[in-house]
Formats: C-alpha cells, structure tokens, sequence
C-alpha cells in the first residue's frame, strides 16, 4: 500500500491525529506514531490481533502516543460478532453465515474522535465500511476528518451494501475521491463511481494538495512490525 502509506506520511504532521479503525497488528500505526509522531486511536476488535498490535506499539517505543481499543466501530454502540480465526480478513459475521465467532464492544467514530481533528482517518473493515462510517456522521459533516483512506473492493456486497452509495455520501459530506501519486506529490481527481482497491477522499482538494507538497522531508526510523 505504498501509495496510500505515502499520502498519510506527506499529509499528516507531527502532533495531529491519525485513527487508524481495522488497525491489525499496526502497520499503520507505527508509520503514523513513529516516523510522523502523530497521536494515533487505533481500533483492532480480534484480541489475538489487537495483543499483537499493543506489542508493536511497544516495541516500537509510541505507546505514549497510541491509545490502542480492543473494539468495533458500527453506526450505534452495541456488540457485534466477529470471525476471530481469519487472521488478516476477520470480519463482522453477516446474516446466515457460520464461523467460530467472538462478540465484541462496538463504539462510534463519533464516539472514539468527540471534537477532536483527524488529519487522515484510514478504515478497512472488510466490507462493514457503511455502518462505521454512518457511526462518523458529525465529524464527517463538521469536516473534522481532512481526509479518508478506505477500502473499495466489493467486499460490502456480503453485508448488501452498496460502496458506490457510501462514496456518494462521501461525496455529499464534501469529500473527494483521489489518487495519489508518492513521486510527483500530486492528487488527482477520480469518478465517483466504480473504484476498485483502497480509495482516498479528501474534504478540501486544494489544501489537501498543499499539504503533500509542503511536507518536509522526515528522518528515517527503524521500524518493526
């Protein structure tokens, strides 16, 4: 995820918040917390998973700036249930669909962001990205997430959603949908339907554009995950 991993490290700066929902073991995470030094909520529902996130955050030396939940994200606070044994592809359990599952706390963006600013806000939850996102209505509509990273790959449809939908509200909130190209520092503009792989949307184009382009050169860390 070169691309995407590039436009958070060009648009976030030191000190600003990136949240991180669907974090797995914290690949993100650690880029975002140790080369950045940004303040990061990192959500990971699967204890297995999120025991290893806490470990990278750890041994990475961010765990004063990571505040790591062993949650869900949904459209209301609740429960949900979650396969536990699909490593990377853990998912919320759809109608009808058997699997050894676990039952997790669920909480809001909303909930986890209150009347913070998120610079990036990345979210891969495997098809449940419609429900999550619904949980972020106020600070989707307030503008206090500068931009998105989401997954687009038809993952929704086990659910019966409709990600063509979610990216219209998107747009409807605001937001735009882009590429990014790490080399020139450039975004461009993409349609607003049919997307395919990890998507990035952006509230303000212009800044957005500013912000890659100004971003200083970071040192390089050492980092483990």
């Amino acid at each position: 995820e070169f691309a995407d991993m590039a436009f958070l490290l060009h648009h976030a700066r030191k000190g600003e918040l990136f949240v991180d929902i669907g974090a797995n073991v914290g690949s993100y995470t650690v880029l975002a917390g140790a080369a950045l030094g940004c303040r990061v909520i990192s959500v990971e529902p699967v204890r297995a998973t999120y025991d290893s996130l806490v470990r990278n955050i750890r041994v990475n030396g961010i765990a004063g700036l990571v505040d790591a939940r062993n949650i869900g994200v949904g459209k209301a606070p609740g429960t949900l249930r979650f396969t536990a044994d699909l490593d990377c592809v853990n998912h919320v359990l759809a109608e009808g669909e058997t699997a050894d599952a676990i039952e997790v706390p669920v909480l809001t963006i909303d909930d986890l962001i209150r009347g913070d600013v998120a610079s990036v806000l990345k979210i891969d939850v495997e098809g449940f990205e419609t429900p999550a996102l619904q949980g972020a209505t106020n600070a989707l509509r307030d503008g206090r997430i500068r931009a998105l990273i989401m997954e687009t790959n038809g993952s929704g449809n086990r659910y019966g959603f409709d990600e063509d939908a979610l990216v219209a509200q998107l747009i409807a909130f605001g937001y735009e949908p882009c590429a990014y190209d790490p080399l020139t520092r450039s975004l461009t503009h993409l349609p607003e339907r049919g997307h395919v792989g990890n998507l990035i949307m952006v509230r303000d184009f212009a800044d957005a554009s500013r912000r890659v382009k100004d971003a200083s050169a970071f040192r390089a860390v050492g980092i483990s995950v």
